[in-house]
């Protein structure tokens, strides 16, 4: 009798666990998977010719498989592409077309070539062929054909000649073929070398970062350096200025020299990093809550290797820096730090709630935020904030408020209680 009251009550004793177990189980599963899921996604920003750039990438591939990460993503950072093919394609086909006197047909390529070389202070685009360029605009303009009248007015003619005028600042030596050119072009050549032979020259200095290059009127590139580039004996007139860094934006101009000693100052540019909202897509396609940057600075006064911590919709929570070069435990200890940071923001319900969750616009947009071009982040962008968890009702204020909020553990004990009372019930029968 006693075995069989003893039996029964370990079979109510096994049902009542199992069910606690069960509902303690089902209390969390969002909670279970997102920790099975992957939190953190690494992502090192290459810059070609950037210094310390496979140290850098080095310590966090290996920062990222202490912490036990995923595999680090590399992406390629590189400047935008110069659109100097497209000038040079441009020039090269005008040029055939105003030697067969198809003018029409040489104005829009002449123009979009101008416009492309005034952007980019004549990025790509040898010496000669601006000069070709401007030459050859001059003609359009004109309508340079071989009859002995000239075919347009008087202020399209000036528009040509200063369009003639450029060519020769760029060229001041060169000389054009009679057989070749009309005879109209070769008086308004003849003057125009005239007048840019009268002018006065002076000395033009471009300062900015000293590791920059800058290429004055299609020339080689040189070093900007500590003191500048130093351009002497440059005639007074419109020059092209093209500026390039590791790391950042070219920058292009037209300067207009009317002075015998002038300065252009090179203006900040954007750095060319990964977009924060690129990061978070990233970061999603491989299911992950975060992404965690890392990026060689080139602008600070010494080099230093930053570390962004992203979530997956795009927002930037935190972000640390460690000079280069550094050891090994330096940047594990950041990437240790910041993955815990993930971790509390995941717990306090500040992060995205799942790593697959879309932008605003939906799956459309995150894929081509993945596919977008690398741009510097937009100026005064909104940042989201999302809302602070609602705090636990306290026991002698609202009772059942508070076992709302922590009814695991109101169920948990309900078990324990439970099964000591059937117990108790089964002990006391069988006495």
């Amino acid at each position: 009798m006693i075995c069989r009251s003893v039996c029964r009550a370990w079979v109510v004793t096994a049902v009542l666990g199992s069910g606690v177990t069960a509902l303690a189980t089902a209390a969390g599963p969002a909670q279970a998977a997102d920790a099975a899921a992957p939190i953190v996604y690494s992502i090192y920003a290459h810059q070609p010719d950037a210094p310390f750039n496979e140290l850098a990438s080095r310590l966090l591939s290996g920062a990222a498989q202490h912490a036990h990460l995923l595999p680090m993503e590399t992406i390629d950072i590189a400047a935008p592409p110069a659109p100097a093919k497209q000038a040079v394609e441009a020039i090269a086909l005008a040029k055939d077309r105003v030697r067969k006197l198809r003018f029409d047909e040489a104005v829009h390529p002449l123009n979009e070539a101008a416009d492309t070389v005034v952007a980019t202070g004549g990025a790509g685009v040898s010496t000669d062929l601006l000069s070709d360029l401007y030459l050859y605009r001059g003609m359009t303009i004109a309508r340079a054909d071989w009859k002995p009248e000239r075919s347009v007015d008087q202020a399209t003619q000036a528009r040509a000649y200063a369009d003639y005028v450029r060519a020769v600042i760029l060229t001041p030596t060169r000389a054009l073929n009679p057989r070749e050119t009309p005879p109209q072009v070769m008086d308004d050549w003849a003057r125009a070398l005239a007048e840019v032979h009268g002018r006065a020259h002076g000395v033009l200095t471009v300062r900015g970062p000293a590791d920059a290059t800058v290429a004055f009127d299609g020339g080689a590139a040189l070093s900007i350096g500590g003191g500048g580039a130093i351009f002497k004996d440059v005639v007074y007139g419109e020059h092209l200025v093209h500026v390039e860094q590791v790391g950042y934006a070219p920058w292009g101009a037209v300067v207009a020299l009317d002075r015998p000693a002038q300065e252009v100052a090179v203006p900040s540019r954007p750095s060319l990093v990964i977009d924060d909202q690129v990061a978070g897509a990233h970061a999603r396609r491989m299911g992950a809550r975060y992404a965690l940057v890392g990026e060689v600075q080139l602008g600070a006064p010494s080099l230093q290797l930053e570390i962004r911590l992203i979530d997956a919709t795009g927002i930037k929570h935190d972000a640390a820096v460690v000079p280069l070069p550094v050891e090994a435990g330096t940047v594990d200890a950041t990437v240790l730090r910041l993955c815990e940071e993930a971790r509390h923001i995941d717990h306090l319900g500040l992060g995205p709630s799942s790593g697959n969750d879309a932008p605003a616009g939906g799956a459309a947009a995150a894929s081509t935020a993945i596919n977008e071009p690398l741009a510097p982040p937009r100026p005064g962008a909104p940042v989201l904030v999302a809302p602070l968890p609602a705090a636990s009702p306290r026991l002698a204020d609202d009772p059942a408020g508070w076992a709302r909020h922590h009814w695991p553990l109101v169920i948990a004990v309900g078990g324990v209680l439970t099964t000591a009372l059937v117990l108790s019930i089964a002990v006391a029968a069988n006495r």
